[in-house]
């Protein structure tokens, strides 16, 4: 199951990510994806998933008070934006071992260390696609979830990358060197 976390929203590029799963399902004709977030976008979001037949497949859970376990049910998570700062929902991800597949804006391509799905190369992390870019979202999707081995190792790469470069002790360092720049006592 690939799952989404966030604001449906224009800019989180749902309705690109609906229009990848009729093409993701020729390949996982099992996928299921859970919508989990509420926003101004979910009504056109719904009517998409139902024109495109997917009504069997799309799981919109509305706001949740505990995202985690949204993310506990899934194997990837979804990010196809439009735009992005330094998304929480990858980050949030990645420290539950989900591989990610997401949009190539922002911040996104520093967080997930990719590969390349045309060329077969499997991500560290999770894969990267171009925004707006239904087809190779679905193919990240298919390359992300047709291997669970390998999506297990992405996931596990990435947890460990999110303790390693974005854990507490790290950004606890990090504000000490900056303090101590700014005082003048480096």
């Amino acid at each position: 199951m690939a799952g989404f976390l966030g604001r449906l929203h224009a800019q989180k590029g749902l309705d690109v990510l609906l229009a990848a799963m009729p093409l993701a399902l020729k390949n996982l004709p099992t996928l299921k994806l859970v919508i989990a977030g509420d926003g101004p976008e979910r009504g056109r979001l719904a009517t998409q998933s139902l024109s495109l037949g997917l009504s069997d497949r799309v799981i919109f859970t509305g706001e949740l008070d505990r995202p985690e376990e949204a993310l506990a049910a899934c194997d990837c998570l979804a990010l196809p934006s439009r735009w992005e700062g330094m998304p929480n929902a990858v980050l949030e991800a990645m420290a539950a071992g989900l591989p990610v597949v997401a949009s190539a804006v922002g911040a996104v391509p520093e967080l997930v260390v990719t590969g390349k799905v045309d060329q077969n190369v499997p991500g560290e992390t999770g894969l990267v696609v171009p925004p707006g870019d239904s087809g190779a979202l679905a193919a990240a999707l298919v390359a992300a979830l047709q291997d669970p081995e390998r999506a297990a190792a992405m996931g596990r790469a990435g947890k460990e990358r999110v303790a390693r470069r974005y854990g507490l002790s790290r950004m606890i360092a990090e504000y000490e060197l900056l303090y101590t720049e700014l005082s003048g006592n480096v």
